[in-house]
């Protein structure tokens, strides 16, 4: 009985060896990845959609990117999609170059009766016309009304559609005496605090005024595929509002030269927002690590003819493109005024 017992096991283990190792019979997981293959992208059917339900309702708060996953030493330009909006910012005032004037985010049709309650009751209205462009409103300063002023000066304020439609330009000049920048600037400033408190007033809106606020002085063409932005103005009056309206866009301005026309800055395209948004918190970092979203553009300011400059953007960096200038000419087509 014992030796049929040796001889099973003898042939049980002949058996054994002709058979795999036990080392290979339990496979090592661990190693799965050298033979891992990313799967193609799925191919969605024109009935359907591909969005994902978190981009159709965002949470506000959830998974925002910050600057920090950007790298670097500086703060990632326009980290926040939900803070572009077309609405246009507030009422704002320049000072280039001897020019003084404000901008305003308002139809004539809006600034002009406000121009003229703030005359009749900080001036001494002496006339009003009407120009080719817009409205114009003569008006007396006394220096006990502005300490900047040392004898009576008459004014002369000109209301005028700005850049785009329904926005308006305000500007102050002497007609007799001297108004020096400081006093102008305290002016504009003055008549800025008169329509702030002023708030939503009734419009007074005229045929002629309506027709000045739907006139646009910018057109955009393409040449070779990259945007260009001509508009009906000076280098002075169009060069510090798109360095605003870029920085409005988060965009960050490394350097400027208003006598060359050139600005330099850094922005994150709209597409590389929306599709960090889509990441979590840590694929982001990875992603933002790998491949900087941050491009460096330069904008031209170029005057082409007698009151005429045309903007153009240009990519100066790897992860610029010139998608992202024309993205950034067709933003400032909507928001420059």
């Amino acid at each position: 009985m014992r030796t049929t017992v040796v001889v099973v096991t003898s042939l049980g283990l002949v058996a054994c060896s002709g058979q795999p190792s036990q080392q290979a019979l339990i496979r090592d997981r661990l190693l799965d990845y050298q033979a891992a293959y990313v799967e193609p992208t799925l191919r969605v059917p024109e009935a359907l959609s591909d969005a994902r339900i978190e981009e159709a309702l965002p949470i506000p708060g959830i998974e925002e990117p910050t600057a920090g996953l950007y790298g670097g030493s500086f703060t990632a330009p326009r980290a926040e999609t939900a803070a572009r909006t077309i609405a246009l910012p507030e009422a704002r005032r320049y000072d280039v170059r001897g020019q003084q004037w404000l901008a305003i985010p308002q139809p004539i049709a809006v600034v002009w009766p406000t121009l003229e309650r703030f005359a009749s009751a900080e001036l001494q209205v002496v006339g009003v016309e009407t120009t080719p462009t817009g409205q114009a409103l003569q008006a007396v300063i006394s220096p006990r009304r502005m300490t900047e002023l040392r004898a009576p000066t008459q004014v002369r304020f000109t209301v005028t559609q700005g850049l785009r439609p329904s926005t308006a330009e305000l500007r102050v000049i002497a007609t007799t005496g001297v108004l020096s920048p400081l006093a102008t600037n305290a002016l504009l400033d003055t008549f800025l605090a008169f329509m702030a408190e002023q708030g939503e007033t009734t419009r007074v809106v005229s045929r002629a005024l309506a027709q000045l606020d739907e006139t646009s002085r910018m057109v955009v063409t393409r040449e070779e595929g990259i945007d260009q932005l001509t508009i009906a103005a000076s280098i002075e009056r169009v060069f510090p509002v798109a360095a605003d309206i870029l920085q409005d866009l988060r965009a960050l301005i490394d350097s400027g030269d208003l006598s060359a026309g050139t600005i330099q800055f850094r922005y994150v395209r709209k597409a590389t927002e929306q599709r960090l948004q889509t990441l979590t918190f840590l694929n982001r970092a990875i992603a933002t690590t790998i491949e900087d979203p941050v491009g460096r553009y330069e904008l031209t300011v170029t005057p082409t003819r007698v009151g005429e400059v045309t903007l153009e953007i240009t990519p100066v960096s790897g992860a610029a493109s010139i998608g992202g200038a024309n993205e950034l000419i067709r933003e400032l087509l909507d928001r420059l005024y």
